[in-house]
């Protein structure tokens, strides 16, 4: 059952309910109010109707012998064997209906004295009559029995006019519960055909605000609040998959080329090379070259993989001064045509790994380095701004177009949209360099060099003691040493 048609139901048995009680009670405290009239009147009228009876003449009516009684009274003195000795009958006549009268009355408390009052059929005919018996002093009794007419044609006119009014009420009620229940249960129609266009893939869709104040408006603002994180949890996988699937693509294209070429060489083996010396030389040297460059694409791919893990670096002080220092030094022998300068403090100390902060400053430097010409100058600087170490590495090449500097530091991304092997590696280099400062609570970006070139900054705090002994009143600071090294 709907819960429109559920809510309906209760508040109309509810309202029945207490509308057939207050009815009851009311009809039950009007009744006794009227028979308790009755018996007033009763009470008020033996002494006069027994004094009436006792005398010659019949009373015929109302009025006769000083006796106001009402249409259809009856009165009656009985002997001490309980018969009828002389009555009066009002207004019907000596025709006229009579009660009956019962052979034995229950007294109050069992008083021989005391009246008693019950409610008696007519011998013949609908008509109820209330009756009292008082005794009298001579063993007789008076009986003396009123009409309950008026009283009936009153309680019947009571039930009419409840009955019609309860069901007036009753039917105004049930078709303001249900406009009441419509137009507050609307909201959540409306949230059923959201939740079905959601289902269906919409999640764009939102339900209408409603006033905050009611529970309806409360549960709207949940769902809205609740679809929008879904949504965005949505968008996150799906871009997640595309990355994964990207990855995928590029990991599968880069380990394809050198899996190709090795094939290529052992299948040139095969055919003879192995019979000419200087063949068999080259071809083992190439097949070692691109087994080489297979396995740094692996390992390349395997730290990737074990960083978005979140396996937990090595933690200890690392002097970065002396990393930054160390780095450049290789670089230079390696490339001693390229000028590269350092501009450094001592001193400098972050938790972490010193293999993996010197393969972030030797990727910065090579990537420095393949993306510029030969004789490109390099600035290295490294500086304390307030509780961080902050690593410059620029350069004054061409620098990164303003359309892809958004998507540099993604995996397997290339400036160079050939994909050959002319400039760079494979496109992770900036993406481990990344993974590697965030996995040491840094953060690295780019900006271009003013005059032209590329800046990538790396951030990384400082080491808690490092930062004790900077900030430790009374005590100054060592002069920053800023050697400048070609």
């Amino acid at each position: 059952m709907p819960l429109r048609a559920r809510i309906l139901v209760v508040t109309a048995v509810l309202f029945v309910a207490g509308l057939a009680a207050a009815g009851f009670i009311t009809y039950r405290v009007v009744s006794s109010l009227l028979v308790a009239r009755v018996d007033d009147q009763l009470e008020a009228a033996t002494q006069p109707v027994a004094a009436a009876l006792s005398r010659t003449a019949q009373p015929r009516h109302q009025g006769t012998h000083g006796l106001f009684l009402p249409e259809g009274s009856y009165a009656a003195l009985l002997d001490s064997r309980g018969r009828v000795g002389r009555e009066a009958r009002f207004a019907f006549g000596q025709d006229g209906p009579r009660p009956q009268i019962p052979g034995e009355l229950v007294r109050p408390q069992g008083r021989r004295g005391e009246p008693a009052l019950t409610t008696v059929p007519a011998e013949r005919g609908g008509t109820e009559y209330r009756l009292i018996e008082r005794p009298l002093g001579d063993g007789g009794t008076v009986v003396v029995a009123l009409p309950l007419t008026e009283v009936n044609a009153t309680k019947r006119l009571l039930l009419l006019i409840g009955g019609t009014v309860s069901g007036l009420v009753l039917a105004a009620i049930g078709s303001a519960a249900y406009w009441l229940t419509r137009r507050e249960l609307r909201p959540l129609e409306r949230m059923a055909e959201k939740s079905r266009a959601i289902a269906c893939g919409d999640l764009s869709q939102r339900v209408l605000p409603d006033d905050p104040r009611t529970e309806v408006g409360q549960l709207g603002g949940a769902l809205n609040a609740m679809l929008a994180e879904i949504e965005r949890a949505f968008a996150e996988r799906l871009a997640a998959e595309n990355r994964l699937r990207r990855f995928i693509a590029d990991a599968s294209h880069e380990l394809r080329t050198p899996v190709t070429s090795i094939r290529g060489h052992a299948e040139l083996f095969r055919r003879g090379a192995g019979d000419r010396p200087a063949d068999l030389a080259n071809v083992m040297r190439r097949i070692e070259q691109e087994g080489k460059r297979m396995g740094e694409l692996v390992e390349e791919l395997l730290l990737l993989a074990q960083l978005d893990q979140g396996l937990p670096l090595e933690r200890q002080p690392v002097d970065l001064a002396a990393v930054v220092a160390v780095a450049a030094d290789a670089a230079r022998a390696a490339r001693p045509q390229r000028p590269i300068d350092v501009d450094a403090q001592s001193a400098l100390v972050v938790l972490g790994s010193e293999s993996r902060l010197r393969q972030v400053v030797d990727n910065l430097l090579t990537n420095a380095r393949v993306h510029t010409p030969p004789a490109t100058p390099i600035h290295v600087r490294l500086t304390a701004e307030d509780d961080q170490v902050v690593l410059e590495v620029a350069d004054e090449g061409p620098g990164v177009p303003a359309e892809e500097v958004g998507r540099i530091f993604e995996r397997f991304y290339r400036t160079d949209r050939s994909r050959t092997r002319g400039q760079g590696g494979v496109g992770l280099g900036l993406a481990i360099i990344r993974s590697l400062v965030e996995a040491h609570g840094g953060a690295v970006g780019y900006r271009p060099r003013p005059g032209g070139g590329s800046v990538f900054r790396v951030v990384l705090p400082l080491a808690p003691a490092t930062r004790s002994a900077d900030a430790r009143p009374g005590t100054a600071a060592a002069p920053a040493e800023r050697p400048r090294r070609r």
